[in-house]
């Protein structure tokens, strides 16, 4: 209705301040389309702190983001206090991931920002998913059930 009325003044408008007036009389009868516009331009700002495995800000983690249609990956370091800040970002979903000194955070999918707003993330640090290294053959025999151990005690 207010686009068709819109539509409306501006044909039926025969000279620049006849159209300037019209333009004004809607912007005011119809705030919050003027402002709604204007708050939908722009980019969108990702936030958030890294922390880790004890809750404890990351200083100078590394945090990869790319949007979920496949644009290049791209890195922000966060502050000495763990906190990060992604600005300039379109409207869109996207890939969100941290890391430090072997730890790593699951991958955030589909994290949604819109243009003109904030959203904050926290990232969580865990503990690599890569195997355990291997510990000496005396710790491999100590951790073995006594009934799987060869015993040589008593035997003649």
């Amino acid at each position: 209705m207010r686009n068709k009325l819109f539509l409306a003044i501006v044909l039926f408008s025969t000279s620049s301040a006849a159209l300037a007036f019209c333009i004004v009389a809607y912007a005011i009868i119809y705030p919050q389309s003027v402002l709604a516009a204007q708050r939908h331009t722009g980019h969108a700002t990702l936030t958030g702190t890294v922390i880790g495995p004890d809750d404890k800000p990351i200083s100078h983690a590394l945090v990869t983001y790319q949007s979920s249609a496949g644009m290049k990956v791209h890195i922000v370091h966060a502050d000495s206090q763990g906190r990060f800040r992604i600005s300039k970002l379109k409207t869109d979903n996207y890939e969100v991931r941290a890391d430090s000194k072997g730890l790593f955070s699951e991958w955030m999918h589909n994290v949604q920002v819109s243009a003109g707003r904030e959203r904050t993330l926290n990232l969580r640090l865990e503990y690599t998913k890569a195997p355990l290294k291997q510990h000496s053959t005396k710790a491999k025999a100590a951790a073995k059930p006594a009934s799987s151990r060869s015993d040589t005690r008593g035997s003649r």
